[in-house]
């Protein structure tokens, strides 16, 4: 059994996989967080969708979203902080790193996320400012471990191809 795509040492499964098929609501904005970055990778646009809060033109942001999921291939996950964010609070912040590949090329999309808790629910609502996608932000090393957590080499799994 592999971790879960978050990082966490759990089966997808037993992981971010109950929230994005439904069977369970994500008790914090980091659990939320988590849930929407493994939903990227196994291309879940409706529970991306989902679990962000309305806006205008969110056909739109439906198309980009299922756009990026497509092209970009995930490879970690890395949680900076969290403020706030729990069970019984209002909101919260969560500042991760997600990275990823695309056209040959990986990056590093930092960011510091805004949840809010409506009705028993956390929702991504807006990312906070930060600086942007910063290409080769924190270059990886071939025998540097993994940033998906399998614990194996990075050259013997995500970068196999690159």
């Amino acid at each position: 059994m592999s971790n879960c795509y978050c990082g966490n040492k759990e089966t997808f499964e037993n992981c971010c996989g109950k929230y994005i098929s439904g069977k369970s609501k994500p008790k914090t904005a980091e659990i939320l967080m988590r849930s929407r970055y493994s939903a990227y990778i196994v291309k879940a646009i409706d529970y991306l969708m989902n679990s962000t809060t309305p806006m205008e033109n969110m056909e739109n942001a439906r198309k980009a979203t299922e756009d990026w999921a497509n092209a970009a291939t995930f490879s970690g996950l890395k949680i900076i902080s969290c403020e706030n964010g729990e069970e019984k609070d209002a909101d919260g912040i969560v500042e991760f790193k997600a990275f990823f590949s695309d056209k040959g090329a990986t990056f590093t999309h930092h960011e510091r996320g805004y949840f809010i808790h409506q009705k028993g629910k956390w929702l991504y609502d807006k990312e906070l400012p930060i600086d942007k996608t910063i290409i080769n932000d924190e270059k990886i090393g071939r025998n540097d471990p993994c940033t998906c957590g399998s614990g194996k080499k990075y050259k013997k799994c995500c970068g196999v191809n690159a």
